[in-house]
């Protein structure tokens, strides 16, 4: 039980301390989120779909000493439908800062019923930071279940092993017209 303790504190701590500069290994310039793009079904089959929200941790501090226990992360997407397809028409990897670093899937991903699509950020890329995450838009033809988006973290380092997950959250719904500012003009 202490152990548990000492780990969520370490974690806690984590967010008060800035994260170490690290060298990128993006693919894309850090930028900011352009969410218009993200907000609008593109598929014309499409009548649903969902932006979720996925954070991911790169590193935890041991419980002793300033070194960072580097840690894998595995995206995963799981199409719970069992009839439907989905389509990931999204995934995007952002920093601690929220700059974008990466784009997961270069054409949309088609998921068949009860089929799983995992992406994968190894221990070794510290780019993210301790408070990196994922964007996720998925789209489907008709109303189907929503997937279950989560991801593991996970390390084997030494003689100790670390692992833990974190689950989606959905940010936004999706529809075909851009979001609306509330005015009329």
């Amino acid at each position: 039980m202490m152990q548990k303790i000492a780990f969520v504190a370490a974690l806690v701590l984590v967010g008060c301390k800035p994260p170490p500069p690290a060298a990128s290994t993006s693919t894309l310039s850090p930028q900011p989120v352009d969410l218009t793009a993200l907000t609008r079904l593109t598929r014309p089959e499409s009548t649903t779909g969902e932006l979720v929200y996925v954070p991911i941790y790169s590193s935890t501090p041991p419980q002793v000493g300033n070194s960072r226990f580097p840690l894998t992360a595995i995206l995963s997407v799981h199409n719970v439908a069992l009839e439907g397809r989905l389509a990931l028409t999204a995934v995007t990897y952002f920093d601690t800062a929220g700059r974008r670093l990466k784009e997961m899937v270069e054409a949309d991903t088609v998921l068949g019923p009860l089929e799983t699509k995992q992406f994968v950020i190894p221990a070794r890329d510290q780019s993210g930071g301790t408070g990196a995450n994922f964007v996720v838009k998925w789209e489907a033809e008709a109303e189907t279940p929503r997937p279950v988006i989560e991801a593991l973290m996970i390390s084997t380092t030494s003689a100790q092993g670390v692992s833990f997950t974190t689950q989606g959250t959905v940010i936004q719904k999706l529809s075909r017209e851009a979001p609306s500012d509330g005015r009329d003009d």
